[in-house]
Formats: C-alpha cells, structure tokens, sequence
C-alpha cells in the first residue's frame, strides 16, 4: 500500500521530505520498505509483548511503554522468518492530569527512520 502511494505521487511530481505512518503499518515488512527506498518516516509504535502487571515483567515493545522518563532507544523487531528491522524509538512521557479517569504518566512512542531531531 506505501510503495504504490509513494509512487503514485511520485508520478505526480510530489517528493515527500517524510511520511507519517499510521500505527496500521507497523510491520517488519513496512519498517524494512521505507529505509529501503530512502523515505524518511514517523509512525507510532503498537504495543506486543508480556503487559505491563506480569510478573516477569514487560517484554517487547511494552518495554517503552513502562518507561516514566522522554528519551530516545533503538531496537530491532524481527518476524517469523527472522527478518531484522532496525528502528529508532521516541518516547514522550506526559502527565495524563487526569483525562478520561485516568491518573498517572504515559508514553507516547514513535518508531522513526531518517529524521534528525534536535532533541
């Protein structure tokens, strides 16, 4: 579905700086298309994993989600056939303030390829 977009607006004439992914795209496949056709993206991270109440805690991406602090991580997401897919982590924690009954901090994670934040 991304590649015959990019290439429909390619023969538009439309080069995109970057893309912003929906969360619907987040594959392996879709993480190793992007980089390989040199298409920057953004897209937010879907949460596998053991949950956050385990007691052998979480696992997978749900590591991100556990974090109370913003920073920046990497990891690799790999499929049933081992494929590797590189990917840069963004995770903005904000204070929920109460919104929709809920207390506390979230993380806000954003899988990214080559964008160069500030910070």
């Amino acid at each position: 579905m991304v590649q015959r977009l990019l290439h429909q607006a390619s023969r538009g004439g439309v080069k995109p700086r970057y893309v912003l992914v929906d969360r619907g795209f987040w594959s392996v496949d879709g993480i190793r298309y992007l980089p390989a056709a040199r298409v920057p993206f953004l897209m937010p991270v879907v949460f596998r994993g053991r949950k956050l109440d385990d007691p052998r805690g979480p696992s997978a991406t749900r590591v991100f989600q556990a974090q109370k602090r913003s920073g920046w991580a990497r990891d690799t997401l790999t499929n049933a056939a081992q494929r590797p897919a590189p990917v840069s982590m963004c995770i903005k924690c904000r204070n929920r303030r109460g919104e929709r009954g809920r207390p506390g901090r979230e993380a806000l994670v954003y899988g990214f390829w080559g964008l160069k934040p500030s910070s």
